[in-house]
């Protein structure tokens, strides 16, 4: 899923082909700010920066990698915060 400024909101994009669908996504920006991802994050800092997006903001879904890092070491999917 891809992230575009339309009209001054953000908006997630899903390309289909041909289709072009936009939906609305609100964005916790204060959090975003305040928690940055490391540069060069390992994986287990990663998982625990997704793990806390998902409770605190929920703008996208988590990635395949940290989904399937998730299911190796038995830890539940957290709940998205509904946008």
């Amino acid at each position: 899923m891809a992230y575009a400024i339309v009209w001054g909101r953000l908006r997630a994009v899903q390309r289909d082909r041909r289709l072009v669908e936009a939906r609305e996504v609100t964005l916790n920006r204060e959090w975003h700010l305040a928690h940055r991802m490391p540069p060069n994050a390992t994986l287990d800092q990663r998982i625990d920066w997704h793990l806390e997006h998902a409770r605190e903001c929920g703008c996208r879904e988590l990635p395949a990698s940290v989904v399937k890092a998730l299911k190796a070491r038995g830890i539940a999917m957290p709940v998205r915060k509904s946008t």
